[in-house]
């Protein structure tokens, strides 16, 4: 038996790549990120349920993802850069990825329950000229040394990416 759905647009940001929706709990608002044109975008909703768009950050690159602060605003993963966005749009740089920017950027960032971030990364040219996806180009970067498993308090016994 198959139940049919039906979506409503809630707010038509028009959007190339509209992805990494972040649901900020504290303050009643979705944040999400349009990846191609590098704009970090916050809705909200009004006392009927209307949801409109009431603010955006125009970063003018790509965009990997966002994830909350604990002290407001959020951290960027942005081309090969980790920054910080207050809710003023003030940016400070945060850290760097040890990677050649012509070759890779960010294209998600999550936190942990210990607040550690996680950065996947992209290949700039993941096709060949065939057209065709390059297999085996994937790298992993060490963010820092001498933990094991059982240094982490509480111990995470799941976690998905």
């Amino acid at each position: 038996m198959s139940m049919h759905l039906e979506a409503t647009l809630a707010i038509d940001a028009r959007n190339t790549i509209g992805e990494s929706p972040l649901w900020d709990a504290a303050n009643t608002r979705l944040i999400w990120c349009d990846n191609a044109h590098g704009i970090i975008q916050e809705g909200k909703s009004d006392d009927n349920g209307n949801w409109f768009q009431s603010r955006r950050w125009n970063l003018n690159r790509h965009i990997g993802g966002v994830v909350l602060r604990t002290n407001g605003g959020v951290v960027v993963a942005a081309g090969t850069d980790l920054l910080i966005l207050n809710d003023e749009g003030d940016i400070t740089p945060f850290a760097q990825l040890d990677a050649d920017p012509k070759q890779i950027r960010a294209n998600d960032i999550k936190s942990d329950p210990q607040g550690r971030l996680w950065v996947g990364t992209l290949g700039n040219d993941i096709l060949t000229s065939s057209g065709k996806v390059i297999e085996g180009q994937g790298a992993l970067y060490l963010g820092q040394t001498g933990l094991n498993y059982t240094d982490v308090n509480p111990p995470v016994r799941t976690f998905s990416i």
